[in-house]
This record gives structure tokens, sequence and C-alpha cells, in this order.
């Protein structure tokens, strides 16, 4: 997910995604230990996205005080 996606998206919509985006990532470290995942670059790349979206939240707290 790309930066300019996130901060298209509003509050709610982000925590959403963050709540989905890190379930996904703990089923994907599930699979990684079974053997399961096909490109474990996945999980360093969900991670990321999670970091993007905390850090836009972030960002738009610090704007408004």
């Amino acid at each position: 997910m790309k930066i300019e996606e996130i901060r298209a998206m509003d509050d709610a919509a982000i925590l959403k995604s963050i709540d989905d985006t890190e379930k996904d990532v703990m089923t994907l470290r599930m699979k990684n230990t079974i053997g399961d995942v096909e490109n474990p670059l996945t999980i360093r790349n969900r991670k990321r996205d999670v970091a993007r979206m905390k850090t836009v939240l972030s960002e738009r707290e610090l704007k408004i005080r």
C-alpha cells in the first residue's frame, strides 16, 4: 500500500485497515513457521504497511494539536 493511498483514507478506514493487516501478519507468521508461505517477504511488507498507516495517523494527530 502506497503512502498516497493511505493519506486518501479517513481515520476510521485506516484504523480498520491496521487491524486487518495486523491479523494478516499474525496469520502469515504462523504459516511461515509451518513452511506454508510462498514468499516470506510479504510479512515484512505488511508490517511496513502497518507502520506507514500508524505514521499517517500520528501526523494527523500532531496537525490537530
